[in-house]
């Protein structure tokens, strides 16, 4: 019997394992998520627009936000707004990416609050199973930088159970 057992747990470690993605959800509200400098952000709230009710938003020219993680993807999310309004954010060594948060569907105004909820904007994926930082910072002579929900994937191992008589 004792042989029989150690042969069945052997065929157990043999059979192949397989991987289930997970979505982790980060609000801005999240210390995961730091702001610099912190006294250039402010906490708006919006709770039908925005993901989580709240968003960061800063108007420093120099003010920029850092998540790091471990996963296979991000997406970034945020609002739209009647007026032009941009963001950009990079991944590690990857090209920075522009993000456009004007909501095209109605006419452009001169401000206001959004106009459009929450929705991914912005994705990495196809990444490594390894340690990311995502680094959100205002575009080059724009005004805002915005972090509203930011969600990663990770990658978990899902070993065949054995059972015993």
């Amino acid at each position: 019997m004792l042989l029989f057992n150690a042969i069945a747990g052997l065929l157990i470690l043999l059979l192949p394992s397989t991987y289930a993605a997970t979505n982790i959800s980060i609000d801005d509200t999240e210390t995961d998520v730091v702001y610099f400098p912190h006294y250039a952000w402010a906490r708006q709230s919006h709770p039908a627009l925005f993901a989580g009710g709240t968003l960061m938003i800063s108007a420093g020219e120099e003010s920029y936000a850092t998540f790091t993680f471990n996963g296979t993807a991000i997406y970034f999310m945020s609002p739209l707004w009647p007026f032009r309004i941009t963001t950009e954010i990079s991944l590690d060594a990857l090209e920075p990416q522009h993000l456009d948060l004007q909501d095209y569907t109605i006419p452009a105004q001169g401000a206001g609050p959004p106009t459009a909820r929450s929705r991914i904007v912005a994705k990495y994926d196809g990444l490594a199973n390894a340690e990311h930082t995502l680094r959100v910072i205002s575009h080059a002579g724009e005004t805002y930088t915005i972090v509203d929900m930011l969600i990663y994937t990770i990658e978990s191992v899902n070993h065949p159970s054995s059972t015993s008589s």
